[in-house]
């Protein structure tokens, strides 16, 4: 599974720890060119399979511009 169409590559989120059940990660992606961001996703590696995938209203970038994604796992 991947996500809708990847026209960028991927970034890395080192993972952190936010609580005892809960693991986070945070990346921030540069567009290189005008994009419009409709989803992201969480990959076990930087070519392998997807983990964890969000889907949201489309976010317009310029350009250069950032946007930053925070994907927290809580476990019970």
């Amino acid at each position: 599974t991947t996500l809708f169409s990847e026209v960028q590559a991927r970034v890395s989120a080192p993972s952190s720890q936010s609580a005892f059940n809960q693991e986070q990660w945070i990346a921030t992606m540069t567009a290189t060119a005008v994009r419009s961001v409709t989803n992201a996703g969480l990959f076990t590696t930087n070519s392998g399979p997807l983990f964890i995938k969000g889907d949201f209203t489309t976010v317009a970038l310029a350009t250069n511009d950032r946007i930053e994604f925070t994907v927290t796992l809580t476990t019970t």
